[in-house]
């Protein structure tokens, strides 16, 4: 074998595993944003079961930070369930779409 096979060789495999990576990031991030995404709806609906829905909702959102945050670690506070909420109630027909043409 020369350098120059080892070279290519070695640019090659950089290539393939760099391209994983972004491929994999991407994938990630898009299951994150699904995520982030039902989280919210399943807010919203419950919210939408109670009787005075802004301290109901403030309820809602306090207990589930609560649990999540303890069993799951950071990510979960008040304030990103109601982002989550939030982006649920704001980008409903743009991720719906999205995620229709996916399946």
């Amino acid at each position: 074998m020369n350098d120059l096979s080892n070279t290519r060789l070695y640019t090659d495999v950089c290539s393939i595993i760099e391209e994983g990576r972004r491929e994999a990031y991407a994938s990630v991030n898009q299951k994150m944003i699904e995520t982030y995404w039902n989280i919210g709806r399943r807010i919203v609906e419950e919210e939408q079961k109670g009787e005075a829905r802004a301290e109901y909702g403030a309820q809602i959102i306090a207990q589930l930070s609560e649990r999540l945050t303890h069993q799951y670690g950071k990510g979960f506070s008040k304030r990103n369930l109601a982002y989550f909420r939030q982006f649920r109630n704001r980008d409903c027909k743009i991720l719906l779409g999205h995620i229709s043409q996916r399946f």
